[in-house]
């Protein structure tokens, strides 16, 4: 009976292990679809977008430049770059961070592994997921100038997700005579900005 009890479990096992890695792969095929819809939805109003040419642009203009602003503090560059939401946080963290006297060494060294991870749609709102690795140096010095935390030398590979949608549309923008092609072009044009940005880790690289 005892045998029985046990190849009953195994047969159980078994099946929850089966029942796992077929919602896994239902998930999958999911979030492939949705990746999908989305890439083709921006396509409808920018024929011309490819994730290629997206993905360097933002390692070649958004990440340097979201970067240095949040190292230095800067949350006017921040402004133009961020939704209202995403501006908001950051520039809490860098008000709090003035308002200590600390300063945050804004050397970043090398961006890289720049991919688009998932497309997902917030609502209506197409929202691209894009995660890089960035080396950075750890350093924080107070209003003296002297390191509080992390050192000169600490170089760290810091691990980011960024979610970036295109600028909202402001009310009443564009003719009321304008036509789809029109109103398409407008759209594409809008700059990508940053909704929300996530470190996922960091670790030394010596």
């Amino acid at each position: 009976m005892r045998g029985a009890f046990e190849a009953k479990d195994r047969v159980s096992q078994r099946m929850e292990a089966s029942d796992g890695r077929v919602a896994r792969a239902v998930r999958w095929a999911f979030a492939e679809n949705e990746h999908a819809q989305v890439v083709r939805e921006i396509r409808e109003w920018d024929p011309a977008f490819e994730v290629s040419a997206f993905l360097a642009m933002v390692e070649a203009a958004m990440i340097p430049q979201v970067l240095d602003a949040y190292l230095a503090g800067d949350v006017d560059v921040l402004r133009g770059v961020c939704t209202d939401e995403a501006w908001r946080m950051l520039k809490a963290s860098c008000v709090e961070r003035s308002a200590g006297g600390f300063v945050m060494d804004r050397s970043v060294l090398d961006v890289g592994d720049v991919e688009l991870s998932s497309a997902r749609f917030l609502g209506e709102t197409p929202v691209l997921i894009v995660t890089f690795t960035a080396q950075q140096i750890n350093c924080v010095y107070d209003a003296t100038g002297a390191v509080v935390e992390g050192a000169v030398d600490d170089i760290r590979a810091v691990y980011y997700a960024w979610a970036l949608v295109q600028e909202e549309e402001e009310e009443g923008e564009g003719d009321d005579d304008e036509d789809d092609a029109a109103k398409a072009k407008r759209k594409a044009a809008r700059p990508w900005q940053l909704m929300e940005m996530v470190i996922r880790g960091a670790h030394g690289t010596i």
